[in-house]
Protein backbone atom coordinates (compact mmCIF):
# COMPACT_ATOMS: atom_id res chain seq x y z
CA UNK A 1 0.00 0.00 0.00
CA UNK A 2 1.06 3.61 -0.63
CA UNK A 3 2.42 5.52 2.32
CA UNK A 4 0.36 8.42 3.63
CA UNK A 5 1.78 11.94 3.90
CA UNK A 6 1.91 11.47 7.67
CA UNK A 7 3.95 8.26 7.30
CA UNK A 8 6.33 9.94 4.84
CA UNK A 9 6.77 12.89 7.18
CA UNK A 10 7.54 10.55 10.08
CA UNK A 11 10.10 8.67 7.97
CA UNK A 12 11.72 11.93 6.91
CA UNK A 13 11.99 12.99 10.54
CA UNK A 14 13.56 9.64 11.48
CA UNK A 15 16.09 9.96 8.64
CA UNK A 16 17.04 13.48 9.73
CA UNK A 17 17.55 12.31 13.31
CA UNK A 18 19.73 9.43 12.11
CA UNK A 19 21.84 11.77 9.99
CA UNK A 20 22.38 14.05 13.00
CA UNK A 21 23.52 11.09 15.13
CA UNK A 22 25.90 9.90 12.42
CA UNK A 23 27.36 13.40 12.09
CA UNK A 24 28.02 13.48 15.84
CA UNK A 25 29.77 10.11 15.65
CA UNK A 26 31.88 11.51 12.80
CA UNK A 27 32.93 14.48 14.95
CA UNK A 28 33.82 12.19 17.84
CA UNK A 29 36.01 10.09 15.52
CA UNK A 30 37.96 13.05 14.10
CA UNK A 31 41.60 12.18 13.57
CA UNK A 32 43.52 15.45 13.51
CA UNK A 33 47.01 16.74 12.86
CA UNK A 34 47.00 20.01 14.78
CA UNK A 35 49.64 22.75 14.54
CA UNK A 36 47.31 25.54 15.65
CA UNK A 37 48.90 28.78 16.90
CA UNK A 38 52.46 27.50 16.81
CA UNK A 39 53.52 30.79 15.13
CA UNK A 40 55.73 28.83 12.75
CA UNK A 41 57.31 30.65 9.79
CA UNK A 42 57.34 28.03 7.07
CA UNK A 43 59.23 29.21 4.00
CA UNK A 44 60.84 26.02 2.68
CA UNK A 45 60.06 22.33 2.47
CA UNK A 46 62.58 21.80 5.26
CA UNK A 47 60.67 24.24 7.48
CA UNK A 48 57.51 22.16 6.95
CA UNK A 49 59.26 18.86 7.72
CA UNK A 50 57.57 18.26 11.10
CA UNK A 51 54.10 18.87 9.66
CA UNK A 52 54.77 16.64 6.67
CA UNK A 53 56.04 13.80 8.88
CA UNK A 54 53.04 14.05 11.22
CA UNK A 55 50.63 13.93 8.29
CA UNK A 56 52.42 10.97 6.78
CA UNK A 57 52.34 9.10 10.09
CA UNK A 58 48.68 9.81 10.81
CA UNK A 59 46.59 6.91 9.51
CA UNK A 60 43.04 7.87 8.65
CA UNK A 61 43.69 11.58 9.09
CA UNK A 62 40.45 13.57 8.77
CA UNK A 63 41.55 17.07 9.83
CA UNK A 64 44.58 19.31 9.38
CA UNK A 65 44.80 22.54 11.40
CA UNK A 66 47.41 25.07 10.30
CA UNK A 67 45.83 28.21 11.78
CA UNK A 68 48.11 30.71 13.47
CA UNK A 69 51.21 30.02 11.36
CA UNK A 70 52.57 31.54 8.16
CA UNK A 71 53.01 29.24 5.18
CA UNK A 72 55.04 30.10 2.08
CA UNK A 73 54.76 28.59 -1.41
CA UNK A 74 57.49 25.96 -1.06
CA UNK A 75 56.26 24.85 2.34
CA UNK A 76 52.69 24.63 1.03
CA UNK A 77 53.86 22.47 -1.85
CA UNK A 78 55.64 20.10 0.55
CA UNK A 79 52.47 19.76 2.62
CA UNK A 80 50.44 19.28 -0.54
CA UNK A 81 52.67 16.43 -1.70
CA UNK A 82 51.86 14.34 1.37
CA UNK A 83 48.24 15.49 1.49
CA UNK A 84 47.71 13.75 -1.87
CA UNK A 85 47.90 10.43 -0.02
CA UNK A 86 45.10 11.20 2.46
CA UNK A 87 41.79 10.10 0.96
CA UNK A 88 40.15 10.30 4.40
CA UNK A 89 40.75 14.05 4.68
CA UNK A 90 37.63 16.11 5.50
CA UNK A 91 38.45 19.25 7.51
CA UNK A 92 40.78 21.93 6.08
CA UNK A 93 41.19 24.29 9.04
CA UNK A 94 43.46 26.88 7.51
CA UNK A 95 42.46 30.25 8.92
CA UNK A 96 45.16 32.87 9.56
CA UNK A 97 47.98 30.93 7.95
CA UNK A 98 49.42 33.53 5.57
CA UNK A 99 50.25 36.38 7.98
CA UNK A 100 52.91 38.66 6.53
CA UNK A 101 52.92 36.92 3.15
CA UNK A 102 52.85 38.95 -0.02
CA UNK A 103 49.49 38.77 -1.70
CA UNK A 104 51.11 37.18 -4.77
CA UNK A 105 52.43 34.28 -2.65
CA UNK A 106 49.05 33.09 -1.44
CA UNK A 107 47.24 31.89 -4.63
CA UNK A 108 50.00 29.41 -5.61
CA UNK A 109 49.91 27.95 -2.10
CA UNK A 110 46.11 27.57 -2.21
CA UNK A 111 46.21 25.99 -5.65
CA UNK A 112 48.84 23.48 -4.52
CA UNK A 113 46.87 22.47 -1.43
CA UNK A 114 43.56 22.36 -3.29
CA UNK A 115 45.03 20.30 -6.12
CA UNK A 116 46.37 17.79 -3.60
CA UNK A 117 42.94 17.35 -2.04
CA UNK A 118 41.42 16.73 -5.47
CA UNK A 119 44.10 14.15 -6.34
CA UNK A 120 43.56 12.34 -3.04
CA UNK A 121 39.85 11.74 -3.84
CA UNK A 122 39.03 13.12 -0.38
CA UNK A 123 35.49 14.23 0.45
CA UNK A 124 35.59 17.56 2.27
CA UNK A 125 33.05 18.54 4.90
CA UNK A 126 34.68 21.74 6.19
CA UNK A 127 36.92 24.46 4.77
CA UNK A 128 37.97 27.43 6.91
CA UNK A 129 40.16 30.05 5.23
CA UNK A 130 39.17 32.97 7.46
CA UNK A 131 41.54 35.80 8.41
CA UNK A 132 43.75 35.41 5.36
CA UNK A 133 44.14 38.68 3.47
CA UNK A 134 44.08 37.25 -0.04
CA UNK A 135 41.22 39.18 -1.66
CA UNK A 136 39.57 38.09 -4.95
CA UNK A 137 42.79 36.47 -6.21
CA UNK A 138 42.77 34.07 -3.28
CA UNK A 139 39.15 33.07 -3.91
CA UNK A 140 39.94 32.48 -7.57
CA UNK A 141 42.74 30.13 -6.51
CA UNK A 142 40.14 28.08 -4.58
CA UNK A 143 37.66 27.73 -7.45
CA UNK A 144 39.13 24.48 -8.81
CA UNK A 145 38.79 22.84 -5.40
CA UNK A 146 35.34 24.29 -4.65
CA UNK A 147 33.91 23.02 -7.94
CA UNK A 148 35.54 19.57 -7.81
CA UNK A 149 34.01 16.29 -6.55
CA UNK A 150 36.01 16.84 -3.34
CA UNK A 151 33.57 19.65 -2.48
CA UNK A 152 30.33 17.84 -3.27
CA UNK A 153 30.09 16.89 0.43
CA UNK A 154 30.96 20.35 1.81
CA UNK A 155 28.90 21.37 4.86
CA UNK A 156 30.86 24.24 6.40
CA UNK A 157 32.54 27.04 4.44
CA UNK A 158 34.25 29.99 6.16
CA UNK A 159 35.72 32.95 4.30
CA UNK A 160 35.60 35.47 7.15
CA UNK A 161 37.73 38.64 6.95
CA UNK A 162 39.47 37.86 3.67
CA UNK A 163 39.06 41.19 1.88
CA UNK A 164 36.89 39.53 -0.77
CA UNK A 165 35.18 42.69 -1.94
CA UNK A 166 32.47 42.63 -4.58
CA UNK A 167 34.65 40.72 -7.04
CA UNK A 168 35.51 37.98 -4.57
CA UNK A 169 31.86 37.63 -3.60
CA UNK A 170 30.90 37.10 -7.24
CA UNK A 171 33.64 34.52 -7.79
CA UNK A 172 32.61 32.61 -4.68
CA UNK A 173 28.94 32.71 -5.65
CA UNK A 174 29.61 31.24 -9.08
CA UNK A 175 31.82 28.51 -7.59
CA UNK A 176 29.06 27.50 -5.17
CA UNK A 177 26.43 27.41 -7.92
CA UNK A 178 28.74 25.40 -10.19
CA UNK A 179 29.44 22.93 -7.39
CA UNK A 180 25.72 22.54 -6.68
CA UNK A 181 24.99 21.85 -10.35
CA UNK A 182 27.90 19.43 -10.74
CA UNK A 183 26.90 17.54 -7.61
CA UNK A 184 23.30 17.33 -8.85
CA UNK A 185 24.44 15.94 -12.20
CA UNK A 186 26.42 13.31 -10.29
CA UNK A 187 23.30 12.37 -8.34
CA UNK A 188 24.53 14.03 -5.15
CA UNK A 189 22.95 16.64 -2.88
CA UNK A 190 25.25 19.58 -2.15
CA UNK A 191 24.73 19.76 1.65
CA UNK A 192 26.14 23.20 2.56
CA UNK A 193 24.84 24.11 6.03
CA UNK A 194 27.11 26.83 7.38
CA UNK A 195 28.44 29.84 5.47
CA UNK A 196 30.45 32.59 7.18
CA UNK A 197 31.88 35.57 5.30
CA UNK A 198 31.92 38.59 7.61
CA UNK A 199 34.11 41.70 7.25
CA UNK A 200 34.59 41.39 3.50
CA UNK A 201 33.09 44.59 2.05
CA UNK A 202 30.78 42.55 -0.15
CA UNK A 203 28.42 45.53 -0.47
CA UNK A 204 25.18 45.16 -2.42
CA UNK A 205 26.60 43.52 -5.53
CA UNK A 206 28.53 40.88 -3.62
CA UNK A 207 25.54 40.14 -1.38
CA UNK A 208 23.20 39.89 -4.37
CA UNK A 209 25.58 37.46 -6.07
CA UNK A 210 25.78 35.23 -3.00
CA UNK A 211 22.03 35.42 -2.58
CA UNK A 212 21.63 33.78 -6.00
CA UNK A 213 23.75 30.86 -4.77
CA UNK A 214 21.89 30.55 -1.46
CA UNK A 215 18.55 30.51 -3.25
CA UNK A 216 19.65 27.56 -5.37
CA UNK A 217 21.37 25.61 -2.59
CA UNK A 218 18.53 25.79 -0.06
CA UNK A 219 20.19 23.84 2.78
CA UNK A 220 21.68 26.61 4.94
CA UNK A 221 21.32 26.42 8.71
CA UNK A 222 23.87 29.07 9.67
CA UNK A 223 24.51 32.28 7.72
CA UNK A 224 26.85 34.98 9.03
CA UNK A 225 27.62 38.09 6.94
CA UNK A 226 28.37 40.90 9.45
CA UNK A 227 30.22 44.12 8.60
CA UNK A 228 29.95 43.93 4.84
CA UNK A 229 28.62 47.34 3.86
CA UNK A 230 25.37 45.78 2.61
CA UNK A 231 22.45 48.21 2.19
CA UNK A 232 18.76 47.63 1.59
CA UNK A 233 19.10 46.26 -1.97
CA UNK A 234 21.51 43.54 -0.84
CA UNK A 235 19.52 42.85 2.32
CA UNK A 236 16.38 42.41 0.23
CA UNK A 237 18.13 39.95 -2.10
CA UNK A 238 19.38 37.92 0.87
CA UNK A 239 15.94 37.93 2.49
CA UNK A 240 14.38 36.55 -0.69
CA UNK A 241 17.03 33.84 -0.97
CA UNK A 242 16.61 32.77 2.64
CA UNK A 243 12.97 31.88 2.07
CA UNK A 244 14.34 28.85 0.22
CA UNK A 245 16.44 27.85 3.25
CA UNK A 246 13.66 26.95 5.64
CA UNK A 247 15.90 25.09 8.10
CA UNK A 248 17.97 28.22 8.84
CA UNK A 249 18.78 28.42 12.55
CA UNK A 250 21.37 31.19 12.87
CA UNK A 251 21.19 34.49 10.94
CA UNK A 252 23.83 37.17 11.61
CA UNK A 253 23.74 40.35 9.52
CA UNK A 254 25.17 42.63 12.22
CA UNK A 255 26.59 46.01 11.22
CA UNK A 256 25.05 46.29 7.77
CA UNK A 257 22.36 48.82 6.82
CA UNK A 258 18.71 47.73 6.64
CA UNK A 259 16.76 51.00 6.80
CA UNK A 260 13.00 50.70 6.24
CA UNK A 261 13.19 48.95 2.86
CA UNK A 262 15.60 46.25 4.02
CA UNK A 263 13.61 45.71 7.21
CA UNK A 264 10.39 45.27 5.27
CA UNK A 265 12.02 42.70 2.97
CA UNK A 266 13.37 40.77 5.95
CA UNK A 267 9.99 40.95 7.69
CA UNK A 268 8.41 39.28 4.66
CA UNK A 269 10.95 36.44 4.87
CA UNK A 270 10.87 35.78 8.62
CA UNK A 271 7.50 33.95 8.73
CA UNK A 272 9.02 31.31 6.42
CA UNK A 273 12.05 30.81 8.69
CA UNK A 274 10.43 29.13 11.69
CA UNK A 275 13.54 27.22 12.80
CA UNK A 276 15.52 30.35 13.64
CA UNK A 277 17.29 30.24 17.01
CA UNK A 278 19.54 33.31 16.70
CA UNK A 279 18.70 36.54 14.88
CA UNK A 280 21.33 39.29 14.89
CA UNK A 281 20.23 42.54 13.26
CA UNK A 282 22.23 44.72 15.66
CA UNK A 283 23.82 47.95 14.43
CA UNK A 284 21.85 47.70 11.18
CA UNK A 285 20.01 51.05 11.26
CA UNK A 286 16.70 49.23 11.54
CA UNK A 287 15.05 52.34 13.06
CA UNK A 288 11.55 52.40 14.62
CA UNK A 289 9.69 51.70 11.38
CA UNK A 290 11.86 48.66 10.66
CA UNK A 291 11.61 47.33 14.20
CA UNK A 292 7.83 47.59 14.00
CA UNK A 293 7.54 45.36 10.91
CA UNK A 294 10.15 42.90 12.22
CA UNK A 295 8.29 42.63 15.53
CA UNK A 296 5.04 41.96 13.70
CA UNK A 297 6.75 39.22 11.66
CA UNK A 298 8.02 37.53 14.84
CA UNK A 299 4.70 37.56 16.71
CA UNK A 300 3.40 34.25 15.40
CA UNK A 301 5.46 31.09 15.63
CA UNK A 302 9.27 31.23 15.95
CA UNK A 303 9.06 28.92 18.95
CA UNK A 304 12.76 27.97 18.64
CA UNK A 305 14.03 31.54 19.02
CA UNK A 306 16.77 31.85 21.67
CA UNK A 307 18.48 35.16 20.89
CA UNK A 308 17.35 38.42 19.27
CA UNK A 309 19.83 41.25 18.70
CA UNK A 310 18.45 44.70 17.86
CA UNK A 311 21.03 46.85 19.64
CA UNK A 312 22.32 50.17 18.31
CA UNK A 313 19.46 50.39 15.79
CA UNK A 314 17.99 53.78 16.80
CA UNK A 315 14.80 52.19 18.15
CA UNK A 316 12.52 54.44 20.21
CA UNK A 317 10.34 53.60 23.21
CA UNK A 318 7.29 52.56 21.16
CA UNK A 319 9.15 50.28 18.74
CA UNK A 320 11.14 48.77 21.62
CA UNK A 321 7.93 47.86 23.42
CA UNK A 322 6.54 46.37 20.21
CA UNK A 323 9.58 44.08 20.00
CA UNK A 324 9.16 42.97 23.63
CA UNK A 325 5.46 42.29 23.10
CA UNK A 326 6.21 40.14 20.04
CA UNK A 327 8.37 37.85 22.19
CA UNK A 328 5.79 36.99 24.83
CA UNK A 329 5.17 33.46 23.48
CA UNK A 330 8.80 32.40 22.87
CA UNK A 331 9.50 29.74 25.53
CA UNK A 332 13.15 29.17 24.60
CA UNK A 333 14.20 32.83 24.53
CA UNK A 334 17.45 33.35 26.46
CA UNK A 335 18.72 36.74 25.37
CA UNK A 336 17.28 40.03 24.13
CA UNK A 337 19.89 42.62 23.19
CA UNK A 338 18.55 46.17 22.72
CA UNK A 339 21.34 48.30 24.18
CA UNK A 340 22.44 51.51 22.47
CA UNK A 341 19.00 52.58 21.23
CA UNK A 342 17.01 55.76 21.93
CA UNK A 343 14.55 54.72 24.62
CA UNK A 344 15.25 57.46 27.16
CA UNK A 345 15.07 57.00 30.93
CA UNK A 346 11.31 56.48 31.07
CA UNK A 347 11.41 54.20 28.02
CA UNK A 348 14.05 52.01 29.66
CA UNK A 349 11.83 51.57 32.71
CA UNK A 350 8.84 50.72 30.50
CA UNK A 351 10.82 48.14 28.56
CA UNK A 352 12.26 46.52 31.69
CA UNK A 353 8.77 46.30 33.17
CA UNK A 354 7.41 44.79 29.96
CA UNK A 355 10.15 42.14 29.94
CA UNK A 356 9.43 41.29 33.58
CA UNK A 357 5.78 40.79 32.73
CA UNK A 358 6.80 38.10 30.23
CA UNK A 359 7.61 35.92 33.28
CA UNK A 360 10.76 34.28 31.96
CA UNK A 361 12.66 32.13 34.40
CA UNK A 362 15.67 34.45 34.14
CA UNK A 363 16.52 37.97 33.04
CA UNK A 364 16.74 37.86 29.24
CA UNK A 365 17.34 41.58 28.75
CA UNK A 366 20.93 42.73 28.31
CA UNK A 367 22.18 45.94 29.87
CA UNK A 368 20.74 49.18 28.52
CA UNK A 369 23.63 51.27 29.83
CA UNK A 370 24.56 52.64 26.39
CA UNK A 371 21.10 54.00 25.65
CA UNK A 372 21.42 57.24 23.70
CA UNK A 373 18.37 58.87 25.26
CA UNK A 374 15.04 59.89 23.82
CA UNK A 375 15.51 61.79 20.55
CA UNK A 376 13.54 64.69 22.00
CA UNK A 377 16.16 65.11 24.73
CA UNK A 378 19.10 65.79 22.39
CA UNK A 379 17.95 67.73 19.37
CA UNK A 380 21.41 69.23 18.96
CA UNK A 381 23.16 65.86 18.75
CA UNK A 382 24.27 64.30 15.50
CA UNK A 383 22.61 60.93 15.01
CA UNK A 384 25.95 59.45 13.98
CA UNK A 385 25.08 58.85 10.33
CA UNK A 386 26.52 61.22 7.84
CA UNK A 387 25.15 60.19 4.46
CA UNK A 388 22.17 58.58 2.81
CA UNK A 389 23.91 55.21 2.69
CA UNK A 390 24.10 55.14 6.51
CA UNK A 391 27.88 55.32 6.94
CA UNK A 392 28.45 55.68 10.67
CA UNK A 393 31.19 57.99 11.82
CA UNK A 394 31.07 56.74 15.36
CA UNK A 395 31.65 53.06 14.49
CA UNK A 396 35.09 51.67 15.08
CA UNK A 397 37.56 48.86 15.25
CA UNK A 398 39.35 47.44 18.22
CA UNK A 399 42.58 49.12 19.31
CA UNK A 400 45.56 48.60 21.52
CA UNK A 401 47.91 50.79 23.47
CA UNK A 402 50.74 52.95 22.18
CA UNK A 403 53.44 54.55 24.30
CA UNK A 404 56.66 56.43 23.58
CA UNK A 405 59.59 56.91 25.92
CA UNK A 406 59.28 60.11 27.92
CA UNK A 407 62.87 60.98 27.04
CA UNK A 408 62.12 60.93 23.32
CA UNK A 409 63.27 63.83 21.14
CA UNK A 410 61.18 66.97 21.19
CA UNK A 411 60.10 68.54 17.92
CA UNK A 412 61.40 72.01 17.13
CA UNK A 413 57.98 72.96 15.76
CA UNK A 414 57.11 76.13 17.76
CA UNK A 415 53.39 75.35 17.58
CA UNK A 416 53.49 71.79 18.88
CA UNK A 417 55.91 69.54 20.67
CA UNK A 418 55.71 65.79 20.97
CA UNK A 419 57.28 64.06 23.95
CA UNK A 420 56.14 60.49 24.42
CA UNK A 421 52.38 60.53 23.88
CA UNK A 422 51.86 63.83 25.67
CA UNK A 423 51.17 66.86 23.50
CA UNK A 424 52.72 70.06 24.79
CA UNK A 425 50.33 72.73 23.57
CA UNK A 426 51.21 76.42 23.16
CA UNK A 427 50.81 78.49 26.31
CA UNK A 428 49.02 81.79 26.61
CA UNK A 429 51.03 85.00 27.13
CA UNK A 430 50.80 84.65 30.91
CA UNK A 431 52.19 81.11 30.79
CA UNK A 432 48.89 79.42 31.61
CA UNK A 433 47.27 76.75 29.43
CA UNK A 434 45.03 77.96 26.61
CA UNK A 435 41.41 78.85 27.32
CA UNK A 436 40.18 75.36 26.49
CA UNK A 437 41.81 73.77 29.50
CA UNK A 438 39.96 70.42 29.37
CA UNK A 439 41.15 69.54 25.88
CA UNK A 440 44.62 70.85 26.66
CA UNK A 441 44.91 68.66 29.74
CA UNK A 442 43.69 65.63 27.84
CA UNK A 443 46.29 66.07 25.09
CA UNK A 444 49.02 66.55 27.68
CA UNK A 445 48.04 63.30 29.41
CA UNK A 446 45.72 61.20 27.22
CA UNK A 447 43.50 58.71 29.05
CA UNK A 448 40.29 56.92 28.13
CA UNK A 449 38.39 58.62 30.96
CA UNK A 450 39.73 61.99 29.90
CA UNK A 451 38.61 61.42 26.31
CA UNK A 452 35.07 60.47 27.32
CA UNK A 453 34.95 63.40 29.74
CA UNK A 454 35.36 65.77 26.80
CA UNK A 455 31.80 64.87 25.86
CA UNK A 456 30.11 64.97 22.48
CA UNK A 457 31.94 68.17 21.52
CA UNK A 458 35.34 66.49 21.78
CA UNK A 459 36.16 66.99 18.09
CA UNK A 460 35.42 70.72 18.21
CA UNK A 461 37.37 71.12 21.45
CA UNK A 462 40.47 69.46 20.05
CA UNK A 463 40.16 71.36 16.78
CA UNK A 464 40.11 74.58 18.77
CA UNK A 465 43.41 73.63 20.38
CA UNK A 466 44.89 73.06 16.93
CA UNK A 467 43.64 76.22 15.25
CA UNK A 468 46.02 77.39 12.55
CA UNK A 469 47.85 74.05 12.44
CA UNK A 470 45.44 72.11 10.24
CA UNK A 471 47.91 72.18 7.34
CA UNK A 472 50.76 70.79 9.44
CA UNK A 473 50.91 67.06 8.67
CA UNK A 474 53.24 66.32 11.60
CA UNK A 475 50.94 68.04 14.06
CA UNK A 476 47.88 66.13 12.88
CA UNK A 477 49.68 62.77 12.92
CA UNK A 478 51.20 63.45 16.35
CA UNK A 479 47.77 64.21 17.80
CA UNK A 480 46.35 61.10 16.09
CA UNK A 481 49.05 59.00 17.80
CA UNK A 482 48.33 60.63 21.16
CA UNK A 483 44.60 60.02 20.91
CA UNK A 484 45.04 56.41 19.82
CA UNK A 485 47.16 55.76 22.92
CA UNK A 486 44.01 55.57 25.04
CA UNK A 487 43.09 52.25 23.41
CA UNK A 488 44.88 50.29 26.08
CA UNK A 489 43.46 46.80 25.62
CA UNK A 490 42.45 44.32 22.92
CA UNK A 491 38.82 44.89 23.82
CA UNK A 492 38.39 48.53 24.88
CA UNK A 493 34.96 49.97 25.69
CA UNK A 494 32.92 50.68 22.57
CA UNK A 495 32.43 54.34 23.49
CA UNK A 496 36.19 54.85 23.72
CA UNK A 497 36.76 53.16 20.36
CA UNK A 498 34.02 55.27 18.79
CA UNK A 499 35.51 58.47 20.21
CA UNK A 500 39.02 57.63 18.99
CA UNK A 501 37.74 56.84 15.51
CA UNK A 502 35.63 59.99 15.41
CA UNK A 503 38.63 62.18 16.23
CA UNK A 504 40.86 60.21 13.84
CA UNK A 505 38.41 60.89 11.03
CA UNK A 506 38.22 64.58 11.88
CA UNK A 507 42.00 64.98 12.00
CA UNK A 508 43.13 62.82 9.12
CA UNK A 509 40.40 63.47 6.57
CA UNK A 510 41.39 67.12 6.24
CA UNK A 511 45.07 66.26 6.61
CA UNK A 512 44.98 63.88 3.64
CA UNK A 513 43.21 66.52 1.56
CA UNK A 514 45.80 69.16 2.45
CA UNK A 515 48.96 67.06 2.18
CA UNK A 516 48.39 63.40 1.39
CA UNK A 517 52.05 62.56 0.78
CA UNK A 518 53.13 64.40 3.93
CA UNK A 519 50.64 62.50 6.09
CA UNK A 520 51.85 59.15 4.73
CA UNK A 521 55.48 60.07 5.44
CA UNK A 522 54.65 61.24 8.98
CA UNK A 523 52.65 58.10 9.75
CA UNK A 524 55.47 55.85 8.58
CA UNK A 525 58.00 57.97 10.52
CA UNK A 526 56.02 57.83 13.75
CA UNK A 527 55.66 54.06 13.32
CA UNK A 528 59.43 53.81 12.87
CA UNK A 529 59.18 52.23 9.42
CA UNK A 530 61.17 55.03 7.77
CA UNK A 531 63.71 57.43 9.26
CA UNK A 532 62.57 60.94 10.03
CA UNK A 533 64.59 63.68 8.36
CA UNK A 534 65.07 65.45 11.70
CA UNK A 535 65.78 62.20 13.58
CA UNK A 536 62.48 62.25 15.49
CA UNK A 537 62.31 59.30 17.86
CA UNK A 538 59.55 56.89 16.75
CA UNK A 539 57.01 55.28 19.06
CA UNK A 540 58.15 52.24 21.01
CA UNK A 541 54.79 50.45 20.97
CA UNK A 542 52.93 50.88 17.69
CA UNK A 543 49.97 48.57 18.33
CA UNK A 544 47.57 51.42 19.14
CA UNK A 545 48.20 53.47 15.98
CA UNK A 546 48.11 50.33 13.85
CA UNK A 547 44.71 49.36 15.19
CA UNK A 548 43.40 52.91 14.85
CA UNK A 549 44.68 52.89 11.26
CA UNK A 550 42.62 49.74 10.67
CA UNK A 551 39.59 52.04 10.90
CA UNK A 552 41.21 54.89 8.98
CA UNK A 553 42.21 52.88 5.91
CA UNK A 554 38.64 51.65 5.48
CA UNK A 555 37.36 55.21 5.09
CA UNK A 556 36.76 56.82 1.70
CA UNK A 557 39.12 59.70 2.51
CA UNK A 558 42.12 57.36 2.79
CA UNK A 559 43.70 57.62 -0.68
CA UNK A 560 43.69 54.40 -2.67
CA UNK A 561 47.04 55.46 -4.08
CA UNK A 562 48.53 54.95 -0.60
CA UNK A 563 47.14 51.44 -0.07
CA UNK A 564 49.96 49.63 -1.89
CA UNK A 565 52.55 51.72 -0.06
CA UNK A 566 51.20 50.71 3.33
CA UNK A 567 50.83 47.07 2.28
CA UNK A 568 54.48 47.01 1.20
CA UNK A 569 55.71 48.43 4.52
CA UNK A 570 53.35 46.31 6.64
CA UNK A 571 54.45 43.13 4.83
CA UNK A 572 58.16 43.63 5.48
CA UNK A 573 60.03 41.71 8.14
CA UNK A 574 60.46 44.24 10.96
CA UNK A 575 61.00 43.79 14.69
CA UNK A 576 58.63 46.64 15.55
CA UNK A 577 55.87 45.12 13.44
CA UNK A 578 56.61 41.64 14.75
CA UNK A 579 56.05 42.92 18.28
CA UNK A 580 52.58 44.05 17.19
CA UNK A 581 51.80 41.12 14.92
CA UNK A 582 48.08 40.96 15.68
CA UNK A 583 47.62 44.67 15.00
CA UNK A 584 49.68 44.44 11.82
CA UNK A 585 47.63 41.47 10.62
CA UNK A 586 44.35 43.27 11.18
CA UNK A 587 45.61 46.38 9.38
CA UNK A 588 46.75 44.26 6.43
CA UNK A 589 43.30 42.67 6.26
CA UNK A 590 41.76 46.13 6.12
CA UNK A 591 44.19 47.32 3.46
CA UNK A 592 43.55 44.30 1.25
CA UNK A 593 39.82 44.92 1.49
CA UNK A 594 40.17 48.30 -0.26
Amino acid sequence: PLLSNRDMAAMSSDVDALVERLEQVEVNKRVEVNFKDRKLKLDTAEDAKDIVEDIRACDGMTALTLSGNTVGVKAAQAIADVLETKSTFQHALWSDMFTGRLRAEIPPSLRALGGAIIKSSAQLTEVDLSDNAFGPDGVQACVELLTSPAAYTLKILKFNNNGLGIGGGKILSKALQDCYEAASEAGRLFPLKEFIAGRNRLENEGAEALARAFKVIGTLRHLSLPQNGIHHAGISALADALTQNKDLQHLDLNDNTFTEKGSEAMARALPMLQMLEVINFGDCLVKPSGATVIAEALKEGHMELKELHLGYDELDRVSGLQVVTALQNKPKLERLHMNGNRFGASGIEDIRSAVQRLSFSHDILDSLSDDEGDASDDDNEDDGYQDEEGAELSGGEDGDSVREESEGDISTDPELQVKGTAIELPLANDGTPSDNQTAALFLENPTADGLIALGDDRVDLIRKELEGQEDNARTMVAVFCAVSSVLDSHDPPSDVVAAVNQISDALLESAFVNDSAGVVVELLSHLGLIKSEDKMKPLDDISGPLLALEHVVRQSYFPKSSVDTFIAFMSKSNLRLDASSDARHRLLQALHSR
